[in-house]
């Protein structure tokens, strides 16, 4: 399996045009965002140290802080969700002759499904708090760059969206419908409220230029 932080871009873009399983939405999805915050550190790195900008100096750096540490954790996330999704493919494989097999094989994959989701919903919070300093950066940051916040922004969201539909392809797997459901509830949520927030940065980032 090719992971995003152990090949070049060539040869992640190769594995992931191939018709192997991983990486796949999910991992692109995670690569997204962390590409949104590694947008949103150069901004604050533009404006950092500027005259024109000394009054955001502070605000500046407290971006650059949250920017770095989301780039990082959502690129390794973009590996930890294909890493995540092997207790799945184990817990197709069990045996289903009997109705017990049955019963523990729907238990195996319920609770493997439920874990492939903590990565894609990790990356949801993660992108709906990328935006708070995007937003900052948009309103206040180099105005030179702000049209790097504006495609961060679209990154952003590009990120929350493919991870909802990945807590959603896995929930539809459950046979617990309950649990399906409010995994689902929940990944909708985050990204309605990622949705409302990366348009608000991008009309702030684009107004700056306009």
């Amino acid at each position: 399996m090719a992971e995003v932080t152990d090949t070049t871009v060539r040869g992640y873009l190769d594995a992931v045009a191939s018709t192997e399983p991983v990486p796949g939405g999910g991992g692109a999805a995670a690569l997204a965002g962390s590409l949104a915050c590694a947008l949103g550190c150069m901004v604050a790195g533009l404006t950092m140290g500027k005259r024109a900008y000394a009054d955001f100096e502070q605000g500046a750096r407290s971006a650059l802080e949250s920017c770095e540490r989301l780039r990082a954790r959502m690129l390794e996330l973009s590996n930890s969700d294909a890493e995540g999704f092997r207790p799945v493919t184990v817990a197709l494989k069990l045996p289903r002759s009997t109705p017990e097999e049955v019963a523990a094989r729907a238990e195996a994959l319920d609770g493997a499904l439920a874990s492939a989701c903590e990565a894609p919903f990790e990356v949801l919070e993660s992108a709906l708090e990328s935006l708070g300093a995007l937003h900052e950066l948009a309103e206040h940051g180099s105005k030179i760059a702000v049209v790097d916040v504006g495609v961060a922004a679209s990154l952003a969201r590009t990120a929350a969206d493919g991870a909802a539909l990945t807590v959603h392809a896995n929930a539809r797997m459950m046979s617990d419908d309950a649990r399906a459901a409010a995994l689902c509830e929940r990944a909708d949520q985050l990204m309605g409220l990622t949705e409302v927030r990366s348009r608000e940065v991008y009309f702030a980032a684009k107004l700056r230029f306009s």
